[in-house]
């Protein structure tokens, strides 16, 4: 679980996990787009359950395919973003829900891998 008050410290938080094991001077497009859809599911999380993103349900959230519905076991990322209390936050991961399928894919791809390090 990582801690998480506001959504300065969450995209902090967001950057630190997608920057975990990479090499140094290493940049990836999709990485960096997925910093803030990242720090929406993370304060989502860190919201609902008071301050503290519980990083298996944000690993379930970014697994969920963006276009569908919430499943029985955990939400999708609309119902994610629609709870999101940073607007700002809340926003990118709309817009991350509507790129291709195959952008989707590549944004999910980079933030699933961010968790699985820590």
């Amino acid at each position: 679980m990582i801690e998480i008050r506001t959504a300065t410290a969450d995209v902090t938080a967001a950057q630190r996990l997608l920057d975990a094991g990479t090499s140094a001077g290493s940049h990836d497009f999709w990485r960096s787009y997925a910093v803030s859809p990242l720090a929406a599911v993370l304060l989502s999380t860190a919201h609902a359950n008071a301050g503290f993103a519980d990083l298996a349900t944000v690993r379930d959230v970014l697994a969920s395919p963006a276009s569908e519905p919430d499943g029985p076991s955990h939400p999708g990322w609309v119902s994610v973003a629609q709870r999101c209390p940073d607007p700002l936050l809340s926003s990118a991961l709309h817009r991350a829900t509507d790129l291709k399928p195959r952008q989707r894919d590549s944004v999910c791809l980079s933030a699933l891998a961010a968790p699985a390090r820590s």
